[in-house]
């Protein structure tokens, strides 16, 4: 991380990754990198923020045997920049996958639960499949990040979608 950020002058975010895709597990060696305790020290030792992929913490936290929500709480969440979103979905032998499906009404829950707790500056969808599908997501996702906006705006203490140094 320091030598890119010396290289190219830039600022670098860690994505939470997951420990199943497709239906199959990342090697053995890999599935401590889905802890929590392992994010957050990784983000420490690294000064870095985090992209938070909800898809992957949902995929996580079922894998690790977690609620969802309280594998959230483990992770630092003031060092939330970007969310990524996407649908899970079940696939072989019942696990849960981030397969960048379409959003469902858990998936908007735990957006707001997760906005409730977190600033960040970014939204991403990851989804690439039916077009109408993802017009429907993108305008609710814009309603959300409205809503968002007005409450940080009309509150006494303003949540920045910048977070503050």
């Amino acid at each position: 991380v320091a030598i890119l950020r010396e290289a190219f002058g830039i600022e670098v975010v860690l994505e939470n990754q997951t420990c199943v895709y497709g239906g199959g597990f990342v090697p053995p060696y890999m599935e401590g990198c889905a802890a929590p305790a392992f994010i957050a020290r990784a983000l420490g030792a690294t000064d870095c923020d985090l992209l938070l992929d909800l898809a992957h913490a949902r995929v996580n936290a079922a894998f690790l045997g977690f609620e969802v929500r309280d594998y959230l709480e483990a992770l630092p969440l003031e060092r939330v920049r970007e969310i990524h979103l996407s649908g899970c979905r079940r696939v072989k032998d019942g696990l849960l996958s981030d397969e960048h499906d379409t959003l469902e009404e858990d998936d908007y829950e735990l957006l707001h639960w997760t906005l409730e707790r977190c600033a960040p500056e970014y939204l991403t969808l990851e989804y690439d499949r039916e077009r109408e599908a993802l017009e429907r997501q993108l305008l609710r996702l814009r309603t959300v990040a409205g809503r968002r906006r007005e409450a940080a705006v009309g509150s006494a203490q303003p949540r920045s979608l910048k977070r503050s140094v």
